[in-house]
């Protein structure tokens, strides 16, 4: 007999936990303007080490471990990301933090991440 599949629940972008889902980290749409802020700066200050160094998303994924769509994200702060997350990128990018940070302080203070 076969057993028709089950729509899964959705709920504000987000998926709910189910077998065999992994449950992912999506930053909220409404609310915490800052914090929306603060990962959009942090996405194109790595896009713009990404660019500096010549890569691709796709270059920069294998390089790192990390999808491209996942990247992707990032760089328009739409997904949070992990400490760990950013080790592998500035490792994959020969970069610093002290770049990174430059890059954040830059993108904040040219009024881009509105």
């Amino acid at each position: 007999m076969l057993r028709r599949r089950q729509r899964l629940p959705r709920s504000r972008g987000r998926r709910v936990l189910h077998k065999g889902w992994r449950h992912r980290r999506v930053v909220p749409r409404l609310g915490q303007r800052s914090k929306l802020t603060h990962y959009r700066a942090l996405g194109r200050a790595l896009r713009e080490l990404r660019i500096r160094a010549g890569l691709t998303q796709k270059e920069l994924g294998a390089r790192a471990g990390a999808n491209d769509a996942y990247l992707s994200q990032i760089e328009t702060g739409q997904r949070d990301i992990r400490w760990s997350t950013i080790t592998r990128l500035l490792h994959a990018l020969d970069a610093t933090l002290a770049d990174l940070a430059v890059q954040v302080e830059l993108q904040k203070s040219a009024g881009r991440p509105s």
